[in-house]
């Protein structure tokens, strides 16, 4: 058990590390596909009523044209915040 807590510690040190990159935390992304357009509207109201204040909202509709929707797709990935990405055919 010694020998196992010691490697542990090892491992934990940053100078045995070097080869590696910089601990980055997870990504805190979520992509939610919504088919029914009533569905679309709950969902829009129950993230902007609980979680706007903590989280990037991103709403994609298939009637955005295709620049617009790149940027918000790069947008979205290059967050720093928690974000959500809905996508949905229509709206509702």
């Amino acid at each position: 058990m010694k020998q196992i807590s010691l490697l542990l510690m090892h491992l934990h040190e940053p100078e045995c590390n070097n080869s590696t990159l910089p601990y980055a935390p997870p990504s805190q992304n979520a992509a939610l596909f919504c088919p029914l357009p009533g569905l679309v509207r709950h969902l829009k109201w129950w993230l902007t009523k609980f979680f706007a204040d903590h989280l990037d909202i991103f709403y994609m509709y298939a009637e955005i044209g295709n620049d617009e929707r790149t940027e918000m797709q790069i947008t979205f990935q290059d967050s720093p915040n928690p974000s959500v990405f809905v996508t949905t055919p229509t709206v509702g």
